[in-house]
């Protein structure tokens, strides 16, 4: 307690297998293994550690703390170790404008009970971890109920990963009978990360951050039911999103599937991803005010919820496959069209992904396949369209790239 380690220099780990059994991090406070919290007032400044010999081994912490309150991690840099920072059951911790590379276990990490925690202006960068950094009530083992994370803000870092699929920052807990309170994740740059809140998770603030750079097909931001519990009380909102890669599976570029939450002014940019651009759970979920870019055009209501999709209207474009329009909702409605002008609709090419166009004009409409060699609807000629009468509806899936069967019509 009441102590101030400050760097100088280097400090450079020897290999794991000259160190005691187990023990592997640098840092550790006295009365780690204590039942309540003892160590109070704890600093390190300015300290630089190279673990890149230590680092095989799953204890490889460089800052190691628990059962203390008042730690402060700043200004500190580290290279290749299990976690930079492992704070179980610390209380009023902060780690700020420290800089941790090659971790390959979390390069922040909180968990068992921890209580207001703070992680400001740090830069993390991985090539291989399981997440970049981490709030959870769990212990390392035991049961978990019971267990409360309350009160964690990260603003102004700066999260790098090369990892494919990309490294997510998880709020979250993980185990039935745990819980997250009272999280603010603000004016961050994730560059190959994502942030993931998942279970019981009691109010979360996803706020002006950047998303970009990602690799393999994961949302940016994702909350949903885990462990028996489900999320509330989540807002993301005034976050710009580029070049994601989700897929249809992924349910959205943000996904919000929780009991309750708000989810607006945020902006999806870019046309690589194959989702909807957001997916909301609940009807609890308030969508407002989002640009979402896809393709040539912008789409200010492309997503979905739990209970079916957003309807989309769209007038028809083209006189051929060519220069149809492409609508990207699950429903379609087609509200004007001239004969042999701009009457054509062609269909998305998600296998799998049930479309349905309705056609409220006066005039009959044409249904195309995607434009691609081959494609065609209920078996006929390649990329032929079937007509939609007005006032009619039908029901496209693709059943295998290219190969559309109308399920329904009315």
């Amino acid at each position: 307690s009441k102590t101030v380690t400050i760097g100088g220099g280097r400090l450079v780990g020897l290999t794991a297998a000259s160190w005691p059994s187990g023990n592997f991090w640098c840092f550790k406070n006295e009365n780690f293994a204590a039942g309540s919290i003892t160590d109070t007032d704890i600093m390190f400044f300015g300290i630089e550690v190279d673990w890149t010999a230590v680092a095989n081994a799953s204890t490889a912490h460089l800052f190691h703390m628990r059962m203390a309150r008042n730690v402060v991690v700043s200004e500190c840099k580290g290279i290749n170790a299990a976690s930079a920072t492992a704070f179980l059951a610390c209380d009023d911790t902060v780690v700020e404008k420290c800089r941790f590379t090659g971790f390959y276990n979390c390069g922040i990490d909180h968990w068992e009970n921890p209580k207001n925690a703070v992680v400001a202006e740090n830069y993390l960068e991985t090539t291989v971890s399981e997440q970049m950094v981490n709030f959870n009530p769990d212990p390392t083992s035991g049961s978990s109920a019971g267990y409360i994370a309350d009160g964690f803000t990260m603003s102004g870092n700066v999260l790098v990963s090369t990892e494919n699929p990309s490294t997510p920052c998880q709020i979250e807990p993980l185990a039935a009978g745990s819980i997250v309170k009272n999280v603010t994740i603000i004016n961050n740059v994730f560059k190959g990360s994502y942030v993931a809140i998942r279970g019981d998770t009691r109010g979360a603030a996803v706020v002006g951050n950047t998303f970009s750079d990602f690799h393999g097909v994961v949302e940016a931001v994702l909350s949903y039911d885990n462990w028996g519990g489900s999320p509330s009380a989540i807002t993301v909102s005034d976050n710009v999103i580029r070049d994601a890669l989700t897929g249809l599976p992924n349910l959205g570029v943000i996904r919000v599937d929780c009991n309750s939450g708000i989810i607006a002014d945020n902006q999806i940019l870019g046309t690589a991803y194959t989702s909807a651009a957001i997916y909301r759970g609940t009807t609890n979920c308030q969508v407002s005010g989002n640009y979402v870019e896809k393709t040539a055009a912008r789409h200010p209501g492309f997503w979905q919820d739990g209970l079916g999709s957003i309807p989309e209207q769209i007038a028809a474009a083209g006189a051929g496959i060519g220069t149809s329009a492409e609508p990207i909702a699950q429903l379609v409605e087609v509200t004007s069209a001239t004969v042999g002008v701009n009457d054509g609709v062609r269909l998305l090419n998600y296998v799998g992904f049930p479309q349905t166009i309705t056609n409220s004009t006066a005039v009959t409409i044409q249904v195309y396949p995607r434009n691609v060699a081959g494609s065609a609807i209920d078996g006929g000629v390649a990329l032929a369209a079937v007509t939609l009468l007005a006032g009619r509806s039908k029901t496209f899936v693709a059943y295998t790239a290219g190969s559309y069967r109308t399920i329904n019509q009315f």
